[in-house]
C-alpha cells in the first residue's frame, strides 16, 4: 500500500514538473538550411527531400510541361472521418536545378470546420518555412485566417494569397515565388 503511494506521489511530481517546463518559452529551432529562401529555391531536388523528411510526402521531381514539378499527396485540415474533408495540396515547380514556385492550396469544403481548416492551414506553411530558415509566414498565415488575399514581398521570396470559387467552397491558394532578381544568384545545397 505505502509502495503504491510512493509510486503515485513519484507520478505526480514528474507531471507536476512536466506541466511546469511546458509553459517556459522554448528557443526557436534551428533552421536546417543556410541562407533560407536562397538556398531553397536554387536546391530543387534537395529541398523536395528536406520537405519529405518534415512530412510532406511530395512524389518525385519530374518533367512537366516545360519544366519540373512535384505534387505531394493531399493532406487533411481536421477530422478525415467527418465529410466533406477540408484538404490541403502543395505543388512545387521549376526547372531540374531550381524551384520557381511553391503553392500551398486548401480546398475548403466543410464550412462549418472552416475557421478550425484555415488555423491548420497556416501551421502546414508556417513551421516548416521557420525550420527551414525561410522567412514570410506570419503574413501569409494572418491572411489566412483573416480571410484577406493579399500580396507581398519578402527577404528572398514574393508571395500572394489568393482565394478561388469551388463547386461547393472555396481555394485558398499561397503561392511562394522565387523573385526574378535572385534567380541563380546563391550556390546549391552541398549533397
Amino acid at each position: 500500500m505505502i509502495r503504491t503511494a510512493a509510486s503515485l506521489a513519484l507520478v505526480a511530481a514528474v507531471l507536476g514538473g512536466c506541466s511546469k517546463s511546458a509553459e517556459q518559452p522554448q528557443a526557436a529551432p534551428t533552421p536546417f538550411v543556410k541562407n533560407g529562401w536562397a538556398t531553397l529555391w536554387n536546391d530543387a531536388p534537395g529541398t523536395v527531400t528536406l520537405l519529405n523528411r518534415m512530412g510532406f510526402r511530395l512524389g518525385e521531381y519530374v518533367v512537366a510541361g516545360q519544366g519540373f514539378q512535384s505534387e505531394a499527396t493531399p493532406t487533411p485540415m481536421g477530422d478525415p472521418s467527418a465529410p466533406p474533408v477540408n484538404m490541403a495540396h502543395l505543388t512545387v515547380s521549376g526547372d531540374q536545378q531550381r524551384l520557381r514556385t511553391m503553392r500551398f492550396s486548401l480546398d475548403l469544403v466543410n464550412a462549418a470546420n472552416g475557421a478550425f481548416a484555415r488555423q491548420q492551414f497556416g501551421r502546414w506553411i508556417g513551421q516548416p518555412l521557420k525550420q527551414l530558415g525561410a522567412p514570410g509566414a506570419e503574413p501569409v498565415v494572418a491572411a489566412i485566417e483573416a480571410e484577406h488575399p493579399g500580396a507581398g514581398t519578402l527577404a528572398g521570396a514574393t508571395y500572394a494569397v489568393t482565394r478561388e470559387p469551388l463547386p461547393s467552397g472555396t481555394r485558398w491558394v499561397v503561392t511562394f515565388s522565387r523573385p526574378d532578381a535572385m534567380a541563380g544568384t546563391a550556390e546549391p545545397r552541398k549533397k
